[in-house]
């Protein structure tokens, strides 16, 4: 039995996040590229809501998160996706939120 083929998305909270941390000038025009190459999940009003939501229910927990890192965590759960992550900060936040985490080993 083959893998299942996965589907990648971004958006754009998420390519500021990877963008911005790029020194190198070769490496943003690279890596901004093979963004604009993926399909954009939309930012809405609601997700903005969301975020806020989220934010709450996450340091009702006592877990802190980032504003732009609630924004993302509510992207992913309003498209009922996968957040592929290296971030600790959405581990600690999975434990209180609905979020689906994929790890790389």
């Amino acid at each position: 039995m083959g893998r299942r083929p996965i589907e990648v998305f971004t958006c754009g909270i998420i390519a500021q996040e990877v963008l911005q941390g790029l020194k190198d000038e070769e490496d943003f025009q690279w890596v901004k590229t093979r963004l604009l190459m993926l399909p954009w999940l939309e930012i809405t009003q609601q997700s903005y809501l969301a975020a806020a939501r989220l934010s709450r229910e996450v340091r009702y927990g006592g877990v802190t998160l980032a504003s732009v890192d609630a924004l993302i965590a509510a992207v992913v759960t309003q498209y009922d996706a996968v957040l592929w992550t290296l971030d600790k900060d959405f581990v600690r936040a999975a434990r209180v939120l609905p979020l689906r985490l994929y790890r790389p080993s």
